[in-house]
Parts: C-alpha cells; sequence; structure tokens
C-alpha cells in the first residue's frame, strides 16, 4: 500500500544560469550517477525523476534564472499535488523561487543554510551575482515584477526565514538583514555554541512562530577543507557531521514541504567528498520523514516499487564508486 509521506519526486535542475552542465549545473547528475534513486528506495521510498527543460535558448543570466524558476514550479506544483515530496537537485540558490512557488503558499517559512546571506539586491550587491540576491527575491525586497512571473509565488516575510551558517556577508546585507527581520546565526555563533546544541534552540524558537517550512541547503555552508562545494565557498563553516545533525533537527523539530541542495560543482570535488556529504544530507532528511510518517510500520508493509526506478535494498551509506562523475 502506497503511504503519501512515502513519495519523494527528484527534480533535477541542470543549470547553471542557464548553461546546461556547466559549473555548478553539473552537480545534480553528479549525485544521481552514485545511484540517488535507489538509495532513496532502498530508504522505502516510491521514488520518481523529473527534470526542468529550458525551453528558449540564446536566454541572458537573468532571463534564464527566472525561465528556470518557472519550469521548476511546475514540476514542484505536480509533485505536491500527487503527494510526494519535492526533492531538488539545483545548480544555483535562485531556484528557490520557482520552488515556493510550486508549493503554492503551503510553506509559510524558510530554513536556509548558506555560507553567503545572499540577501543583496541590485542596489548593494558588489559583484553583480543574481544568486546573492536569492534571499532577497524570496522575501519580496528586488525583482518583484520577474518574480510575480512565476505562478504561485508569494514572497515571505522576513520574520519567517532562518538563516543559518553564514560566514561571509556584505556589509549592505547585514543592514538589510537586520531590517528584515530575519533569524539570522552566523557560523561564529554556532561554533562558539555547539552547533547542535545552538540549532536545537533557534529551530525550537522558530518553530513557535512557523512550522510548514521549505529547507534551502547550499552546500558551500560546509567547510571546504573537508568538502569542497564550489569556487565561492569562503572559509571555515560546518563539518559533514553538523550538517546532517543540523538538518536532522530541522526536519525533527518542523514540517519540511520540499527540500532543495544547490551549488554544488563536481569540478571542484575530485575526491567526491562533497557528493557524499550531499547524499548524507538527503539520507538525514528522508530518513526523518520516514521516521516521522511511518512510526509503525507493519512488517508486512512493502513500498511499491516506482515504475521510473529499480529499487535496491544497499544501504545509501554505501561506498560510493571511486569514478569521477
Amino acid at each position: 500500500m502506497r503511504r503519501p509521506g512515502m513519495r519523494v519526486c527528484v527534480i533535477e535542475v541542470p543549470y547553471d544560469f542557464g548553461a546546461k552542465q556547466l559549473r555548478m549545473a553539473k552537480g545534480p547528475a553528479a549525485y544521481l550517477r552514485a545511484g540517488l534513486l535507489q538509495r532513496i528506495g532502498a530508504l522505502g521510498y516510491n521514488v520518481r525523476l523529473e527534470q526542468v527543460r529550458l525551453a528558449v535558448s540564446r536566454l541572458n543570466e537573468i532571463q534564464a534564472s527566472f525561465a528556470t524558476a518557472r519550469a521548476l514550479a511546475a514540476c514542484v506544483r505536480q509533485a505536491a499535488r500527487r503527494r510526494e515530496f519535492p526533492l531538488i537537485l539545483a545548480g544555483n540558490c535562485i531556484t528557490s523561487v520557482g520552488a515556493l512557488g510550486g508549493l503554492e503558499g503551503s510553506a509559510h517559512g524558510l530554513v536556509w543554510f548558506d555560507a553567503h546571506g545572499d540577501f543583496n539586491d541590485p542596489e548593494t550587491t558588489e559583484t553583480g551575482f543574481l544568486d546573492g540576491m536569492a534571499l532577497s527575491i524570496a522575501t519580496g525586497r528586488c525583482w518583484r515584477t520577474l518574480a510575480a512571473s512565476i505562478p504561485g509565488f508569494r514572497p515571505l516575510s522576513g520574520s519567517s526565514v532562518l538563516l543559518l551558517g553564514p560566514r561571509s556577508i556584505d556589509v549592505g546585507e547585514q543592514t538589510a538583514l537586520a531590517a528584515s527581520q530575519a533569524t539570522v546565526v552566523p557560523w561564529s555563533e554556532l561554533r562558539q555554541g555547539g552547533p547542535g546544541a545552538t540549532m536545537t534552540r533557534t529551530i525550537r524558537a522558530f518553530g513557535r512562530r512557523v512550522r510548514d517550512v521549505y529547507l534551502h541547503v547550499d552546500m558551500d555552508v560546509l567547510d571546504p577543507r573537508k568538502a569542497p562545494s564550489n569556487e565561492f565557498a569562503p572559509s571555515g563553516g560546518f563539518s559533514v557531521a553538523n550538517l546532517v545533525k543540523g538538518v536532522t533537527i530541522v526536519c525533527n523539530h518542523l514540517s519540511v514541504r520540499a527540500a532543495t541542495l544547490s551549488a554544488y560543482s563536481p569540478d571542484c570535488d575530485p575526491k567526491r567528498r562533497t557528493a557524499r556529504a550531499g547524499l548524507a544530507v538527503i539520507h538525514a532528511i528522508l530518513a526523518t520523514r520516514a521516521q516521522r510518517h511511518l512510526r509503525l510500520r507493519p512488517a508486512h508493509d512493502e513500498p511499491a516499487e516506482s515504475p521510473s526506478v529499480r529499487v535496491c535494498k544497499a544501504s545509501l551509506w554505501e561506498h560510493l564508486p571511486t569514478r569521477n562523475p
């Protein structure tokens, strides 16, 4: 018998600002080549794969980013209506506005793991990097006309945002974040107070304001010495174990409606440490959800196989293939 809490739609977004399979756009395929679908099936889920595809070529960075978000919104909406959990593998953080659009307001809050603030706007940015404005767009601070073109998108209030682990925030972002009433727990505070204890206190307090959330994990929240994610990752950051602990705490205390892993470039990860870290994060999200939904699962209630993937019984922690993605 299929159960609503045991269905996952993995949504591959193989674009880096419209460029397919380039830089961070290679990340989603790297997880899939590592056997992600079969590993999710081994947790007892029925799993289906969708891929976002851009119908128009030769778009500029801004056009491509919002076109990608619109296409992602359609995939997330379909998954949510099928009562599947949307698990998004994305090149860029700006895809988050598409995920929120697809959830059509069912996520009232946002938990955002990132090394950066992502709270710049066209007036404060010093680099013009569009992904550095992703959280600003999600909260309606900039690019409002284009964001409104994403069906179902409604900006979240700053007070419904929890930003965990930033260690590189511009001066303009600091001012804007303070004015937004977002909850920001920088990496320096997490490190001093102990990541597990500090996050538990913070997430419990956040949960008193909002329960249904969208979870976004930029892989550069990890310490690049231990798990190099992309060329933009500053020094310091979470260990893999502490990031896994953090997402587990989020999933234990809040109702996560969809989750994204973004900004992983396999070219920066020759030893595939970050690929393994990403699989461990996904395992934590889905295993915790399975525990919440199936506290007393009958022994005879075997998961039905999805026609789109062969379910194997390998563990998610099984050693990954040694060849490069």
